[in-house]
């Protein structure tokens, strides 16, 4: 999300994954406006509802490459 609380992308999580460390899962189609030089992740699931820690994520846009998925 930015900083304004909009989601710009979203994963669902159906149970935590406590015991599955390290986690990791992707996502897709996340359009992060130009603008932006930080986003924050912040996680959810069904059982537990949302953290109550953020993690900020500094971006680099100079880095960015765009490419098409099939």
């Amino acid at each position: 999300m930015d900083a304004q609380g909009t989601v710009l992308g979203e994963r669902i999580l159906h149970h935590p994954h406590v015991d599955e460390q390290p986690f990791t899962r992707s996502l897709r189609g996340v359009i992060i406006p130009r603008h932006l030089r930080v986003v924050y992740i912040e996680a959810h699931d069904k059982q537990h509802g949302w953290s109550a820690q953020k993690v900020s994520v500094e971006l680099d846009h100079s880095q960015r490459v765009a490419k098409r998925l099939p």
